[in-house]
């Protein structure tokens, strides 16, 4: 794995691999600076979700932590397929949010999600998107960030 600072952007690129079923390159890269100050959208609370293959199996996903602020996600949990954490970028144009986010197992594979949803204070921002193992599986996901609970 290589990390590297580029014009204030962190590039992190590397190989990965699922044993015995596929392989590739990676590369992650965040904006190191922002201009535009964000709204925090979601700061803590209960956070439930799915994802769902073309097939229509789907596995919920589980959180031990999820953060929607100042224009970042982050957060890590665990699913059927292993702990994982989160990273990445959300912008909000007054009445959605638009996400985009990394989802790395530890050890194994990455995916990528894009979602929207609608954002009203102090209520539950229900997002909903596709996600995708680049040249591998894709599928649909839901997340229900609450932040009452």
């Amino acid at each position: 794995m290589v990390m590297l600072l580029q014009r204030k952007k962190l590039v992190i690129s590397g190989k990965w691999e699922i044993p015995g079923s596929s392989s590739g390159k990676f590369q992650i890269s965040c904006d190191a600076t922002s201009g535009t100050k964000v709204p925090s959208v979601f700061e803590g609370g209960i956070v439930t979700g799915f994802w769902r293959l073309q097939t229509g199996d789907e596995g919920p996903m589980h959180f031990e932590y999820f953060a929607m602020v100042n224009g970042r996600i982050r957060g890590q949990g665990d699913d059927e397929v292993g702990p994982f954490t989160i990273c990445g970028t959300y912008g909000y144009d007054g009445k959605r949010v638009i996400c985009r986010f990394d989802k790395q197992y530890i050890g194994a594979h990455l995916v990528i999600y894009e979602g929207s949803g609608n954002y009203i204070q102090n209520e539950p921002l229900e997002l909903k998107g596709k996600w995708e193992i680049p040249g591998d599986w894709s599928g649909y996901f839901e997340l229900k960030c609450d932040p009452n609970a």
